[in-house]
């Protein structure tokens, strides 16, 4: 069921801790959530941890199976988001490739500079049908199948408005091909508002084919740092990792590595502690936004104009750790707010 997302989005800020964001970063945010159609399941604020950087982002996240993709096809998002509306019209069109490879899909925006307009945001669509439950698959296509591949470069080449670079697109095919046995890639981005041409693959694979598959892609990234990283912020109740590959003629050099805790439940959410308190030993993260994040995971309930049902928020947190080139690191986390009814 697809809500109004201004007002979910203003149900959740009771909940939303000034120590992660603060009313300026709000207020951006909610300017950006004022001017998108209603076709949101969940809202995401991304938070730096480190003291003194206050800067958030702000995505949404759409699903085919709640409806999204007939209100996105229709939005009109207005100059120089044409590549955008593009994109969402072949999603919604069910005889497209990329309708049957799909499930869900967000736009995320870099709210870094104030700005009189929406910024181009960044495109990210998930690959993998499992992602979402409620998915069609009885026209699911298989990665080995050919027209998965060239679903996906479809909808890049749509997101740039042109192909892409001979070296990009070797290097995008060669992250399906050098995955190890029991890896797979979940989501793939265009970056269309930042500057190049950066497509993501997001990774998940076995830890201790992390390096290897790296290597394979001709990653220069500072392999020593990003290898203690890993070890201490990774879970090592867990045997895999997921990492962003970004890719713009090359591998980048950057090392990031997502935490997530959400598969767990509320509950497991206890499990983040230890990471949190580590984040603040490495100084990567302050005590105060350690305290908030802490109380954070959860649901509450508010009340949502011309709805006689309470409203649920249901509150998650995924963390990510980027090692620089020069070795700097850096943490931050994803607040997820998901706006739903629940009867019991």
């Amino acid at each position: 069921m697809l809500l109004p997302i201004l007002p979910t989005f203003d149900a959740a800020r009771s909940s939303v801790p000034e120590a992660l964001v603060g009313r300026g970063e709000w207020s951006r945010a909610r300017a950006i959530a004022a001017r998108l159609p209603n076709a949101a399941v969940m809202h995401y604020l991304e938070c730096r941890l480190a003291a003194g950087v206050n800067r958030v982002d702000y995505q949404i996240t759409s699903k085919l199976s709640a409806g999204s993709g007939p209100v996105l096809a229709g939005w009109r998002a207005g100059r120089g988001w044409k590549c955008v509306e593009s994109f969402f019209r072949i999603w919604n069109d069910e005889s497209s490739a990329l309708h049957r490879i799909v499930p869900i899909a967000g736009l995320e925006f870099d709210l870094d500079l104030p700005t009189p307009d929406v910024p181009r945001p960044q495109v990210i669509f998930c690959i993998d049908p499992a992602m979402d439950r409620s998915f069609d698959r009885r026209l699911v296509l298989t990665p080995s199948e050919p027209a998965f591949r060239a679903a996906i470069v479809e909808g890049l080449t749509t997101l740039f408005e042109q192909p892409l670079a001979p070296a990009t697109e070797e290097l995008f095919g060669r992250c399906f091909d050098a995955l190890p046995a029991e890896g797979r890639i979940l989501h793939v981005a265009a970056f269309i508002g930042r500057p190049g041409r950066v497509i993501r693959c997001v990774a998940v694979l076995p830890r201790e084919a992390v390096f290897e598959y790296l290597d394979a892609l001709g990653w220069q990234g500072p392999r020593q740092c990003a290898h203690e990283a890993s070890q201490r912020f990774g879970r090592p109740d867990v045997g895999h990792m997921k990492l962003d590959i970004d890719i713009d003629g090359e591998v980048l050099p950057k090392f990031a590595l997502a935490v997530e805790f959400t598969t767990d439940g509320a509950d497991g959410y206890a499990r983040a502690l230890p990471l949190l308190d580590e984040l603040c030993r490495a100084g990567l993260c302050t005590r105060a936004k350690r305290d908030a994040l802490a109380a954070w995971p959860g649901r509450g309930q508010a009340s949502l104009p011309g709805y006689g049902w309470p409203l649920t928020l249901e509150r998650h947190m995924d963390f990510k750790v980027v090692v620089w080139p020069d070795e700097q690191l850096e943490a931050k986390v994803y607040l997820g707010i998901q706006p739903r009814f629940v009867l019991f």
